[in-house]
């Protein structure tokens, strides 16, 4: 629970500090000393999925397709925040490793290509990261673990962070 506490505490500030409207206030880090972010293209064909052992689900054209769209800022206090806004689509944590339902399941979250965690909600904290540029992707999975693809592609987001 202490960890929550923190968290939590982390997260007012974070609101309170970009409210009062301290510097980037609204708007996506883009000081040099606090970090660059910058958005990439939809295709996510060069990262490494070889921890999957499951076939992607293609969404049904009849079903709404899913979106999801990224933003990383930079957290005041220590590291950054992955902030993951999904349209047509609920994260479901409570239907984990169960049976695909249309429209729910959870996300992953890739760092380098490299899978972090595991989503199930909308915020995450991305501890500190070392200097340099850095890919940070999410991407939307049923919750029997496949990947959701539209048209053949993983929906996903995913932006470049520039750590000083």
């Amino acid at each position: 629970m202490r960890g929550d506490h923190a968290l939590m505490l982390a997260m007012a500030a974070f609101v309170i500090w970009t409210l009062l409207g301290f510097p980037g206030r609204g708007l996506v880090v883009s000081e040099p000393a606090m970090g660059v972010v910058t958005s990439s293209s939809k295709d996510h064909s060069g990262h490494d999925h070889s921890g999957h052992s499951h076939e992607p689900l293609e969404v049904a054209k009849s079903d709404q397709i899913p979106t999801v769209t990224l933003t990383v800022l930079k957290d005041p206090m220590s590291g950054w925040n992955a902030k993951v806004v999904v349209e047509h689509f609920r994260f479901a944590p409570e239907n984990a490793s169960q049976d695909h339902v249309a429209g729910e399941g959870h996300g992953h979250l890739y760092v380098d290509g490299v899978k972090i965690n595991r989503l199930y909600g909308d915020w995450y904290h991305l501890g500190k990261l070392s200097a340099g540029s850095h890919t940070v992707m999410v991407s939307l999975s049923s919750n029997d673990h496949r990947d959701l693809t539209h048209n053949g592609q993983v929906i996903a987001d995913s932006v470049t962070i520039q750590v000083d």
